[in-house]
């Protein structure tokens, strides 16, 4: 019988993966949102690059806009297949996320999302761990 932390687990990964393909996207492609994408563009360009002083590595802060967004849409598919390594990477670009939001004085609406998605990665990362078997259980509560 499927296990409820394992149907809570496939549900918050499937919002996760769905949250992470779309903002990720939406960072790489203008037809995904177009009115989104270019408000990225403006805020990547004036604000976020300058917080994390990407020049000093060498990186535009085009390239860095496109390297968040493709590592969020990578990082969203690996979910499955490498689900706490993911879920740490996703985990990391969300505290950055969140910093970068009120280092820049954004509104306070921008700093729900990426809290929200802590939260969420946070449950799914502990969900995610390695289950001991009932055999090894059994063993451990026997000696």
């Amino acid at each position: 019988m499927v296990q409820v932390s394992t149907i809570i687990r496939l549900l918050l990964g499937a919002v996760i993966s769905v949250v992470f393909v779309m903002a990720g996207s939406v960072k790489l492609f203008p037809e995904v949102n177009e009115v989104v994408h270019k408000e990225l563009v403006a805020d990547f360009a004036t604000k976020y690059a300058d917080i994390w002083n990407v020049a000093y590595f060498g990186i535009t802060h085009e390239e860095f806009r496109l390297i968040v967004g493709a590592t969020e849409v990578t990082m969203a598919i690996a979910l499955w297949v490498l689900p706490r390594f993911s879920a740490l990477v996703l985990f990391g670009i969300m505290s950055c996320a969140l910093y970068s939001h009120f280092e820049a004085y954004d509104p306070e609406e921008k700093l729900v999302t990426p809290i929200a998605l802590l939260v969420l990665l946070s449950m799914f990362y502990l969900l995610s761990g390695k289950k001991s078997s009932s055999k090894a259980s059994k063993a451990k509560k026997q000696s």
